[in-house]
């Protein structure tokens, strides 16, 4: 019998380590998935995995005012080989593009408060796909302006030059290439040996 009620005992405890996401932490994550129209939201977990470990959410209401963007971006680490298999397959199916983060078409939309001016090659202007600044980090939480991560393949869902906030007066980010000024992104990127993968949402 105390075999027993140590090993439930016990069960507990590991359970409570492998669940590292609080019930405020996957509160504040659920309501801010709501703030945004299912369609934009619909790749992202209905609650913070076990395995997550970083986040950048920003709510569309506080866009301009706060920032110049809004939108989600979860970064989490799957234990099971399979999972991220099935998880990778589905979205590549769904995917509008599918490819490797350094590949030349795809251009950075900023997300920190230091906007860089960047160099685009306007001659290949019909084939440019945006993508946030937060696919971009490693799995530690670093990031390098100047560096994309070789090891992750992306799979951009859906992108457009359209306003999808129908903002009266919409803040155009002049940084970016003519005709981008605003608009949204949406996609997922595998990191495959680290088995993590990165979902992202961003507006501007």
């Amino acid at each position: 019998m105390n075999k027993l009620f140590h090993f439930i005992i016990l069960a507990v405890i590991l359970s409570s380590c492998i669940n590292m996401n609080d019930p405020e932490r996957q509160a504040t994550y659920i309501s801010h998935l709501k703030l945004f129209d299912k369609n934009l939201v619909n790749h992202f977990p209905k609650k913070l995995p076990n395995g997550y470990f970083s986040s950048n959410m920003s709510s569309p209401n506080s866009i301009g005012e706060y920032g110049n963007y809004s939108g989600i971006q979860i970064s989490v680490k799957y234990r099971s080989k399979s999972e991220l298999n099935n998880l990778s397959s589905k979205y590549t199916k769904q995917a509008k593009y599918n490819g490797k983060l350094t590949d030349s078409c795809l251009f950075l939309v900023q997300t920190s408060r230091e906007i860089v001016k960047l160099e685009y090659d306007l001659k290949r202007s019909s084939e440019f796909i945006p993508v946030s600044q937060d696919a971009f980090y490693d799995t530690d939480g670093l990031y390098d302006k100047g560096k994309r991560n070789e090891d992750l393949n992306i799979l951009v869902l859906d992108w457009s030059k359209k306003d999808v906030l129908d903002r009266e007066m919409p803040i155009p980010r002049e940084e970016l290439p003519p005709g981008w000024e605003n608009g949204f992104s949406k996609g997922l990127c595998f990191n495959e040996k680290d088995q993590t993968i990165i979902y992202w949402l961003i507006i501007w």
